[in-house]
């Protein structure tokens, strides 16, 4: 049995060690799978949440069975955590979290994962997450934001593939961490539809790519490339970080150090960052990113310096001759 092991802790900060330690693809017909939770196991963060319950479901595809493997764990807290965003659901896994465990309500602290479709369900879940997390309205705007160009992305660029998405609210830090994943077609599939000349270039090219400001999609801001651009930004912006994990690499953006002013960088190799490269390959797309709730700006005021940004790319871009649509 290939296992899924989850480390101690699986967080953003270790995400290449969490990707490297794992092998989740190729899925063969009729093969068990399991997912390892060892004893001293503490912390799970919603990307890889969001990425064992995207893979459990290609498993079943394949006719697999998904095991939920687990040593004595030394805080059984901990386990029903993960029961508790729904992914022993997802992973078809019957769970007792014990006679002694009083479930809580998600509300104020977390997002339980769900699994998004279409439009409608997206919407759907916008509408339901807010009220889960407790958060003002004018607190709310980045995540709400950071969830819809996100999810729209899976659902118009993976193929078909359902997005799985979940969060998790960090009231000492005031930051919440959002975790998105697909089995879909993957960036550099997808970006290879109207960009020739990624033809003959590998998952980091493409990714590097994705992450520019109008690289790929329609013509207007709301359809052209920005919304992985968009949620770079209000990381860097809110001094958080972010990552994404497509085919065999993986880009981190690092957090700024104190007092750093914020600049809003089109080419993402121009922030400070951390590009993994030679990782076990993942069909589809992840993306981790915390968002923080307390910042210098209003959302609305980081938006527009984005926005900036985003269209003096744009017209760089025409110049060159890259194609948008």
């Amino acid at each position: 049995m290939k296992n899924i092991t989850v480390l101690n802790p699986s967080t953003i900060k270790s995400i290449r060690y969490f990707l490297a330690s794992n092998k989740f693809f190729p899925i063969l017909d009729n093969e068990e799978r399991g997912v390892y939770f060892p004893k001293d196991f503490v912390l799970i963060a919603p990307f890889a949440l969001a990425m064992i319950a995207a893979w459990a479901e290609e498993c079943y595809k394949s006719k697999n069975n998904v095991k939920c493997l687990v040593d004595k764990v030394e805080n059984p807290n901990v386990l029903n955590y993960a029961w508790r965003m729904h992914l022993m659901d997802f992973m078809k896994v019957a769970y007792n979290p014990g006679s002694i465990y009083k479930e809580h309500e998600p509300s104020g602290r977390f997002i339980p994962l769900a699994r998004i479709d279409n439009s409608e369900e997206l919407r759907s879940f916008l509408v339901d997450m807010l009220p889960l997390l407790h958060i003002p309205i004018d607190e709310s705007n980045a995540l709400k934001y950071c969830f819809s160009e996100l999810i729209r992305n899976v659902i118009e660029h993976a193929g078909g593939a359902p997005a799985f998405a979940c969060a998790q609210y960090y009231k000492k830090s005031r930051k919440i961490s959002i975790g998105i994943a697909d089995c879909g077609k993957g960036i550099l599939a997808s970006l290879r539809r109207t960009q020739r000349y990624l033809l003959d270039k590998e998952h980091k090219f493409a990714i590097i790519q994705a992450l520019k400001p109008g690289i790929s999609g329609g013509s207007s801001i709301e359809n052209a490339g920005a919304g992985l651009y968009f949620v770079r930004s209000i990381a860097k912006a809110s001094g958080t970080q972010f990552a994404v994990y497509s085919g065999d690499t993986c880009y981190k953006l690092t957090q700024k150090r104190k007092g750093e002013d914020t600049v809003f960088n089109s080419d993402p190799l121009g922030d400070r960052h951390n590009l993994y490269e030679s990782l076990p390959y993942w069909q589809g797309t992840v993306i981790a990113v915390e968002i923080g709730l307390e910042n210098n700006k209003a959302f609305d005021e980081v938006l527009t310096e984005i926005r900036r940004t985003f269209y003096k790319n744009r017209i760089k871009n025409r110049k060159r001759g890259i194609r948008f649509e």
